[in-house]
């Protein structure tokens, strides 16, 4: 994790300019360039290593800079308002690893109304680790400048639904979090009380897992490992059932609720080694695939007990025709009760999949596009009666390494769905939209929009800068 945090410092190998001007007495301008401490990025490392060696989760970090002085004016940043597709590559990857401005927020772009969206449909976040943010120190500020509450910021920009994911016990035996947010209840609690006085309707993701829960790894909590079947359908009941009680008696305004993270490939402890041959099938397609659907089954009637005016949604991934089909009609037949399908539908993933033909249209290849989205709605309406919610989606601004940990998707790919830019974003954003829109489904999540946010709006467009990986932002779509 330290040497996470090292990769994105600023002054390793590229300097961090002081913004203050110092004069000499002929009023000459100089200032200061500050390097992290350490004549080579080896000796800057261990600086750092020894500096900080037993920090624990919550500690400051201690960072030692030299200051070097340098004549001539610092350059200043506080006006630049250089959009970022004028800049060069060597500005741009410069601001990337300084934390300067990078200009994204100054590119213009344009947003299309979108016919016949509804005021009620879902333009929804997941913010889910704003609560450790907040708990590291991390401040938000709005459009001027000034301090402000993030979902203020957000009800006012126009989002109407919070996403936010819960882990069983994210943390060690030692107390440590396991990092991602730390999404434990009270940090969930916490969260949705918040975003409720704020009129915020309230997604809680369970996934009943200590840490992630997604189409590689479906590992049961800690505290259930050793369980029996029946033991286990106990205390999915008794859990999912506390959790939303707490938050009834909390004041947050749950109005859907998701049982299990992506279980296209399982859940609950049971799931497929994608990695090594196997695939959806493999659960699906055998007994495994019912008791899991027996544990979903579970949840959602908790679910029911305590809420039962919510939503339930399932979540799947990559959408296809064909395997979502056969998932469902595992739930049908086991008589699984929930009111969405959920999909993941993410336009950088799975784009050589082959999609076949669906209502006499050829559906072509990619997972994550407009008219697979309509073909998958179509067929969850018509032979399930159930619509469609995309529980989570993106598209980046650019394809600069924010934090040296690696990007989804590069200049050099093969994946140009969109371009890399915040009119890509904006294109992916309402094209997502108009299908469900054509195809009568509810709305959508953005996810991870967390860290440093931006200043402005343009033209209904709010830039939401993460601390780590590519940018993303969301877009508030104009309602015709």
């Amino acid at each position: 994790m330290l040497k996470a945090i090292f990769a994105g410092l600023a002054g390793n190998e590229y300097t961090l300019d002081g913004a203050k001007n110092c004069y000499a007495d002929n009023g000459d301008a100089y200032h200061y360039e500050f390097w992290l401490a350490g004549k080579d990025a080896t000796e800057k490392l261990n600086n750092f290593l020894i500096a900080n060696n037993g920090v624990k989760y919550g500690d400051p970090i201690k960072i030692t800079y030299t200051a070097t002085l340098t004549w001539g004016a610092a350059k200043s940043t506080a006006n630049d308002k250089t959009p970022a597709s004028r800049k060069t590559a060597e500005e741009l990857n410069l601001a990337y690893k300084t934390g300067t401005d990078t200009g994204l927020r100054y590119d213009s772009i344009t947003v299309e109304k979108i016919p016949n969206m509804s005021d009620d449909m879902i333009r929804g976040v997941d913010i889910s680790s704003y609560q450790s943010l907040i708990n590291a120190g991390v401040k938000f500020y709005d459009f001027n400048g000034q301090e402000a509450n993030l979902f203020k910021m957000l009800k006012d920009a126009g989002v109407n639904w919070i996403r936010l994911r819960l882990w069983n016990d994210p943390y060690n035996a030692e107390g440590f979090g396991y990092g991602g947010g730390n999404n434990d209840e009270e940090s969930l609690v916490k969260m949705a009380s918040e975003a409720s006085q704020y009129g915020m309707k309230i997604l809680v993701d369970f996934h009943y897992s200590d840490f992630w829960a997604d189409p590689a790894k479906q590992p049961l909590p800690k505290a259930w490992k050793n369980l029996s079947s029946a033991d286990l359908t106990k205390e999915i009941s008794l859990y999912t059932s506390k959790v939303l009680n707490d938050l009834k008696q909390a004041g947050a305004d749950v109005e859907m609720v998701q049982v299990g993270n992506e279980v296209t490939n399982g859940a609950f402890g049971i799931w497929t080694d994608r990695d090594h041959g196997e695939n959806w099938a493999t659960i699906w397609e055998s007994d495994q695939g019912n008791q899991v659907a027996k544990y979903l089954g579970t949840a959602s009637g908790a679910v029911r007990s305590v809420l039962p005016n919510a939503k339930i949604a399932i979540q799947l991934e990559t959408p296809n025709i064909s395997k979502y089909r056969s998932i469902m009609t595992v739930l049908k037949n086991n008589n699984v009760e929930y009111d969405y399908l959920g999909t993941s539908y993410y336009p950088f993933w799975s784009t050589h999949d082959g999609n076949s033909w669906y209502d006499n249209v050829d559906l072509g290849y990619g997972a994550s596009t407009p008219i697979n989205l309509e073909a998958i709605e179509k067929m969850a309406w018509r032979k399930f009666g159930k619509k469609t919610v995309v529980l989570e989606t993106g598209w980046i601004n650019n394809v600069n390494d924010a934090d040296g940990t690696g990007n989804s998707i590069s200049a050099n790919d093969e994946i140009q769905a969109y371009s890399h830019d915040p009119q890509g974003q904006v294109n992916a954003i309402e094209d997502m939209y108009k299908a469900l829109v054509a195809q009568g489904g509810v709305g959508g999540f953005l996810i991870k929009l967390v860290g440093k946010i931006g200043t402005i709006i343009r033209k209904c467009l709010m830039y939401m800068e993460p601390v780590g990986h590519q940018r993303m932002q969301l877009v508030m779509l104009q309602i015709q």
